[in-house]
């Protein structure tokens, strides 16, 4: 096997660099919003999905129930935030700043996601885009349901491009796990990730694994399944 040529050395480590760059841009914008947000008083006093979320999470730390009956809504989200509360007790500031570590992890499986499907171009400017998108930002600094919707409907999509790139029944035991959990998280949006992923898979077995006919299918998985929409009740 022969060894790597100077030029495309200099280049992986350049593209290391750029990516080690935006997602510490990244963490670092997180992180400066959610200590700034400390001065305002929904920060420790939450108001409407927010609250009812941390709330529940209040009764899941508490060994509780929180309501009789089926769930309102997709109970992934509260019992994440139950076992942050249960092992590091009411700090809402260690919350937020783990969410925002999350949030980083976002934007390095948008950059993955966007090396597979495209190129490395368009995976950096992807996870920089990302990096500074207020709106996740935003999310991600309150309790509300798109800090794991995010993170999961990416893993589950790069996971599937994986499943394709070589198919083992590890990486599709992995990828179908993925897809469980991103589908259980709420309850608004079962079929999008999966129908997105579906398709991506299908267009590189066909060979048309271009920016014409694979694009579609990418922006679609970002702005349908991934991406944010307002938190309803």
């Amino acid at each position: 096997m022969s060894a790597p040529s100077p030029v495309r050395a200099t280049r992986s480590r350049a593209t290391r660099l750029l990516l080690f760059a935006i997602l510490l841009l990244s963490f670092a914008v997180r992180v400066v919003y959610v200590l700034q947000s400390r001065s305002s008083p929904a920060f420790t006093q939450p108001t409407m999905d927010a609250l009812y979320h941390l709330e529940w999470a209040r009764a899941v730390a508490a060994g509780r129930d929180f309501q009789p009956g089926p769930f309102f809504r997709a109970p992934l989200y509260p019992w994440f935030l139950g076992l942050i509360l249960r092992l590091f007790g009411e700090n809402l500031l260690l919350v937020r700043l783990v969410q925002a570590a999350i949030g980083t992890a976002s934007v390095g499986l948008v950059y993955l996601v966007g090396v597979r499907a495209f190129d490395t171009r368009t995976g950096l400017l992807g996870a920089l885009f990302a990096g500074i998108y207020w709106v996740t930002i935003y999310f991600e600094g309150d309790f509300l349901l798109p800090v794991l919707e995010i993170f999961f409907d990416l893993l589950a999509i790069w996971l599937t491009l994986r499943v394709d790139e070589k198919p083992t029944p590890l990486r599709a035991a992995l990828a179908g796990a993925a897809f469980g959990v991103a589908e259980s998280r709420t309850r608004e949006r079962r079929a999008s990730g999966s129908s997105c992923a579906h398709e991506a898979v299908h267009t590189t077995r066909r060979g048309e694994r271009n920016h014409r006919s694979y694009g579609p299918s990418a922006l679609r998985s970002h702005s349908s399944s991934p991406w944010p929409r307002r938190s309803r009740p």
